[in-house]
This record gives C-alpha cells, structure tokens and sequence, in this order.
C-alpha cells in the first residue's frame, strides 16, 4: 500500500506541493533520516527553502489510488454479471452451492476496497498528527 502513499510539502512562495522523494510511515523516522529541517527546491517557481519535518504531510496518489480501486469495482461487477448468469440460465439447473460461490465471489472484492480504504486512511491520518 506504500505505493499509493506520498509525503508532499507546499512552497511558501507559490503555494503549490512539492513531492519528498523519502518515504516513512511515522514523522519520527522521517526525521531522523532529514533532520528536523531539510532544504528543498520548488520544482514550479526554483526557490530554494528550509522545509520543516512538521510541515510535511501524507496524501494519496490520485491516480493509483483511482486505478487499484477501479480494478477492484471491476472485478466486484464481473463476480455480480456471473452470478445474473449463473442464476437465470434457462433449462439448466442451477445448484445452489454455485449461486453461493458466486455471491461469496462478488462480496470479496468489495470488501477488501472498504478494508484497503480504511487501512489506508488510518496510515495517513497517523502520519498527519
């Protein structure tokens, strides 16, 4: 889950957010690898600055965060079209056990994007105190 995780800052000339390229769960450790002050370059405007540790902060990366939770959605609708096939075809007899594998099937995607999102949301609201 680390690769959808980065550690930005913003510039206090134009505001925008620069990217850290050092990645730690905690502050703690983040500071015992920079220091409690680190210099940094503003990739937009080129000012150089003295960034503090406390004003770095954790977000999610939009686009892998769009992209794991898409394929997952995906899948959870793949398992769903299963199970409407699996239950309304016509002169076959449906078992039972395989309309609740499906169903079993379809739940499982969904539950591991609410686990993933909690999971991920706690690691950034922890890093973020």
């Amino acid at each position: 889950m680390r690769f959808m995780i980065e550690l930005v800052h913003l510039c206090r000339k134009c505001g925008k957010t620069n990217f850290i390229s050092i990645f730690h769960h905690d502050r703690y450790a983040l500071s015992e690898k920079l220091g409690t002050e680190f210099k940094s370059e503003c990739r937009y405007c080129g000012v150089e600055a003295t960034t503090l540790v406390n004003n770095v902060y954790a977000r999610i990366i939009p686009l892998y965060g769009m992209i794991v939770f898409g394929l997952l959605l995906l899948l959870a609708c793949y398992f769903c079209y299963f199970l409407w096939n699996e239950y309304w075809r016509d002169s076959v007899l449906v078992q039972n056990k395989s309309i609740q594998f499906s169903f079993i099937g379809s739940c499982i995607p969904i539950v591991i994007m609410a686990v993933l999102s909690i999971s991920l949301r706690e690691k950034i609201m922890t890093f973020n105190k």
